[in-house]
Order: structure tokens, then sequence, then C-alpha cells
């Protein structure tokens, strides 16, 4: 009898298996994983990621004695990449602006001595065991500036300002290297770039002179201050009344860069001067312009001219047909002003001829005393301060 006959296997008691063998049958699971393909990624950072570091003064060229130009440059990274498989592998290398991936560099003589100037969006293939140069840029140019003013929620991801304790500011652009592969598979490569920003502000954000005398000059310091990164600026007087003469400047332009090395800080003294052409109020804005700053600064500069002699400075060279500046001193913060006047003083008898009576001569000095400061209130704004301390006459009597 045959244990395969399907008749005798449905007949009760008829067929039985007394061992057991009457079982459920046997039934194995199979599981398989495919290793996804991985390059290898050597590079001197010891976190894994690339760094680059730049600085905004370096977009400055001095190709003329002339104001600088602005020449974008990029800040060159390298890694290497190695096939540790036992087969070739087929990839791309992607990134997005500001970074650039330039032509990889194969360390054997594989296929990849075909490779496109760039490797972006080009496939690359390398050999098992084999290793690749590849060099990845930040590329530094101006409209990254635009950055810096910008909210939260317009600038881009991956972008973050940084401030520093010093005043220092820094640009911080976070991305990945792409290394997509034929399968479908990817790999990240992360990437982080840091921009030195120049930061420019001003001692004071106005000055007023105010009451000076007609034709004369009266001046004032304020430093021009930078932190972070070196860069060029310039200045112009701007005004609505249509005489920015009146005001002046200097120097009117100049490189703030430190002479030590490590140190990031400088200034620059600026000698703001005020010339009042008649006597009434002027007004104007003093506006500092740097390619590297997007925000220029402004200074209001106010100021009003006066015949009242108690505001004229003698070196000034301008006086009254009747008064004779004498030379003057100045003291601590004190102007003297000596002006002479020569009377002659002759008797009536003298004039009739009636007798030779001697001529009486007078001088008469007129020493006026002002003290002159500076004084910066609460809210940064410099004023002009004088003080008139007293006034002496002095009589010298000569006869001839």
């Amino acid at each position: 009898m045959s244990l395969d006959s399907k008749m005798a296997a449905f007949v009760p008691g008829k067929v039985g298996r007394a061992q057991g063998l009457d079982l459920e049958p046997v039934r194995v699971d199979l599981l398989a994983a495919v290793k996804p393909a991985v390059l290898l990624v050597q590079m001197e950072e010891d976190d894994g990621v690339l760094e680059f570091h730049a600085s905004v003064g370096d977009l400055l060229r001095a190709e003329s004695e002339k104001e600088p130009v602005v020449r974008e440059f990029d800040v060159t990274r390298t890694l290497q990449l190695k096939n540790t498989s036992e087969m070739p592998l087929h990839f791309r290398l992607v990134t997005q602006p500001p970074f650039i991936v330039l032509r990889p560099q194969p360390r054997a003589q594989t296929s990849t001595s075909s490779n496109p100037p760039t490797g972006d969006s080009q496939s690359l293939v390398l050999q098992q065991q084999n290793s690749m140069q590849v060099k990845v840029a930040f590329h530094c140019s101006l409209p990254l500036l635009d950055h810096v003013d910008q909210t939260d929620e317009e600038v881009p991801p991956g972008v973050t300002l940084i401030h520093s304790a010093s005043g220092q500011r820094k640009l911080r652009f976070q991305q990945n290297l792409l290394i997509h592969y034929s399968n479908n598979s990817l790999q990240m490569v992360p990437l982080c770039a840091y921009l030195d920003l120049s930061t420019l502000r001003l001692s004071t954000h106005s000055v007023n002179f105010g009451f000076c005398y007609v034709g004369q000059m009266e001046t004032v310091e304020v430093n021009l201050y930078s932190h972070g990164a070196h860069t060029y600026w310039k200045s112009v007087i701007e005004s609505d009344e249509g005489e920015p003469h009146v005001f002046r400047v200097t120097p009117d332009f100049g490189l703030l860069k430190s002479k030590e090395l490590h140190v990031t800080s400088c200034s620059q003294c600026l000698q703001i001067s005020f010339t009042p052409s008649e006597d009434r109020e002027f007004r104007a804005t003093l506006v500092i312009w740097s390619p590297l700053v997007k925000t220029p600064l402004t200074l209001h500069l106010q100021g009003a001219g006066s015949f009242d002699e108690m505001y004229r400075c003698p070196q000034g060279g301008g006086s009254p047909s009747s008064l004779t500046p004498l030379p003057w001193k100045r003291t601590t913060g004190e102007r003297h002003h000596f002006l002479e006047l020569t009377l002659l003083l002759t008797s009536e008898a003298q004039l009739q001829g009636e007798t030779q009576l001697p001529s009486l001569s007078l001088s008469l000095s007129l020493c006026t005393t002002t003290r002159t400061w500076t004084h910066t209130d609460n809210k940064g704004e410099v004023f002009v301060c004088r003080e008139k301390l007293s006034s002496v006459l002095e009589f010298n009597r000569a006869t001839s």
C-alpha cells in the first residue's frame, strides 16, 4: 500500500503514521540585506564638518592709488573620498551657493580620468579601493552681505548672524555636500563657513556747534570706530539748504585697518569744522559710506552764525574796520580777546590855536575772556559751549 495514494489516505483507520509524520510542513523565512554604497570621507577636522573662514575685507583690492575696487574670491578646502567596497561606485556631488564643488582629482588611474570640470550634476566613478581628492570652495561676494539686514523670515535656511561680546559680527553659512549614488542612496558631508563682517560706528550721532562768529572756523573731533574686518570708507556732506560747504570733515576718506596682528578694532579721528557764512542757523548731515557695510552712518551737524564779539576768535583774520585784533593767547579751555582803540583828545583851546597844549593819547584795550568746551549729553549729542567770564578795560596814557 502506498502512502501517496489519495484514496487510501481518506479511509479512516486504514493508513496511519505512528511516528508523528503527519505534522504541518516546516516554513523557513529568509531575509537578505543589501549594504548601501558609502564612501569614506577624510578631512582635517575631527568633528566631520568641513569649515571655511573668510573676511569681507579681502573683497577690497588696491589696484591703484584711488579708491579700492571690490573683487570676489574663493576660499578652498580639500577632502578625500575613498571607496572601501569591492565594486566601483557611481555618484554625483551636489552643493548650493555660496559653496561650489571644484574638479575632483583621482588618486589612481581609473575611469575617473574622464570626469568633467565640476562635480555638480555630472556622474563620477570611483573604482574599488581607490581614493579621490575633492576641492570645495566658499565663494565670497558682496550679495552675501544682504543677509545682514534681512529679517528671520527673509533669511534663507542655514544662514545665521552671530554677535560677539566684543562687538564683532559674523555670518555663518551651514549646508551639506550631497553625494547622490546611482542606486538612489544619499550621503551628506556637513559644510560650515564663517564670514567676518565690518562694523562701523561713530562716537556721537550729532554735533551742535552753537553760535560761532561769522567767517571764522570752529572745530570738533569725532571718532570713527571699526570692529571686525578692515574696510574702506568715504564721506559726503548733504544739506537741504544748499550750503554744505560751511561744514567740512578731515579726512574725508580712508582705510580702517589695525596695524597689529590679531587686533580687529581700530579708529580714526575726524575733524569736523563749521564756518558760518552769515548770521543764521545751518544744518547738514555727514554721511559715511563703506562698500562693505550695507547701512551708511549719519552724523547730524548744526550751528548758527553770529556777529556778537563774544563768539569771535582772533585767529580768524577778519575784524571790523575800527577794531584791530592784537595777539591772543589761549589757556586750557579759555580764549582771551584783545581789542585796541586809540583816541586822540585835544582841548578846545588847542583847536582854536590859542595855546600850545600837548596832545593826549589814550590807548583803550578791551580784554574779553571766554571759556569754550564741548559737552556730550545722555543721548550722545555733542554741544560746543561758551561762557563769557570777564571783560576788562585798560587805559594807557601817552603824551606828545
